[in-house]
C-alpha cells in the first residue's frame, strides 16, 4: 500500500517539475526562482525514489503520514502553479501558455519543497537497515507535534529488527511512563499501533519485556 503511495507521489511530482517549466516570473531580480524549485522537485523525486527501493519495515505509521502529508502539499503546490494560466504572444504569432505567479508564492512553495525534502530524508535515515540514531532529529513535519515524534520513536524501537532486545524491552517501559504522564499519549500510543506491538512482546520477549508490556497495556487499558 505505502509502494503505490510512494509511485503516485513520484508521478505527481514529476508532474510539478514539467508545471514548473511553464512558469513565468515578473521581476527580472528573481526570474532564476523556477529554476531553484525545479532543482528541489528534482531532490524529492530521486528521495522518494530512494524510499520506494527501501524496505519500511513492519511499522509503517511514520511512513504514511509523512507521504500523505507531502501527497497533499504538493496537490495544493501544483494548484497554485497552474490555477492563472495566461497568454504570451511571442513574436506576434507564436504563443505559449504560461503561468503568473507572485513572488510571495514561489517562495512558499520553495519552504513546502525543503520541508518534503527533509521528512523523506528523514524517513530513509529512520528505517535503514542498522538502529536509529540516538540523535536523530524529529521530521519537520513533527517539529510542533514532540509528543507524537515520542510515541513513533518508541513503536518503531519495538518493531525494528536490528534492535537489541534491552532496547526494546526499554520502549515498552517508556511507553509505559508516557502513558501514565499524559491522557494524550495513551490515546497516540493506541492509534499508533502501540498495542499491537506491546502484545508482541509480551509473546516472544524476555521476561522483563513482558512486564513491561503488560504494565504498559494495563495503562493503556485505563484510557
Amino acid at each position: 500500500m505505502v509502494k503505490q503511495i510512494l509511485g503516485r507521489l513520484i508521478q505527481l511530482t514529476e508532474q510539478f517539475t514539467k508545471a514548473l517549466d511553464r512558469a513565468v516570473v515578473t521581476s527580472r531580480d528573481h526570474s532564476f526562482i523556477p529554476h531553484q524549485l525545479k532543482s528541489k522537485s528534482k531532490e524529492l523525486a530521486g528521495l522518494l525514489r530512494q524510499l520506494s527501493c527501501s524496505s519500511l519495515g513492519t511499522y509503517d505509521r511514520p511512513a504514511r503520514a509523512i507521504i500523505n502529508q507531502i501527497e497533499e502539499t504538493l496537490g495544493r503546490c501544483l494548484f497554485r502553479l497552474l490555477k492563472h494560466p495566461k497568454c504570451i504572444i511571442i513574436k506576434i504569432i507564436k504563443k505559449r501558455f504560461s503561468t503568473f505567479i507572485p513572488i510571495t508564492c514561489f517562495l512558499e512553495i520553495s519552504v513546502h519543497l525543503d520541508a518534503s525534502i527533509g521528512d523523506v530524508s528523514w524517513l530513509i535515515r529512520f528505517w535503514r537497515p542498522e538502529p536509529p540514531d540516538e540523535d536523530l532529529r524529529r521530521p519537520p513535519m513533527l517539529l510542533n507535534e514532540p509528543t507524537l515524534w515520542l510515541v513513533w520513536e518508541e513503536i518503531a524501537i519495538l518493531h525494528h529488527p536490528a534492535v537489541s532486545v534491552q532496547a526494546r524491552c526499554s520502549a515498552a517501559a517508556s511507553l509505559g511512563q508516557l502513558a501514565r504522564d499524559h491522557e494524550r499519549y495513551m490515546t497516540l500510543i493506541i492509534r499508533e499501533g502501540g498495542v499491537e506491538a506491546l502484545l508482541k512482546l509480551m509473546e516472544e520477549g524476555p521476561m522483563e519485556g513482558q512486564e513491561n508490556a503488560a504494565r504498559t497495556l494495563g495503562c493503556l487499558g485505563r484510557s
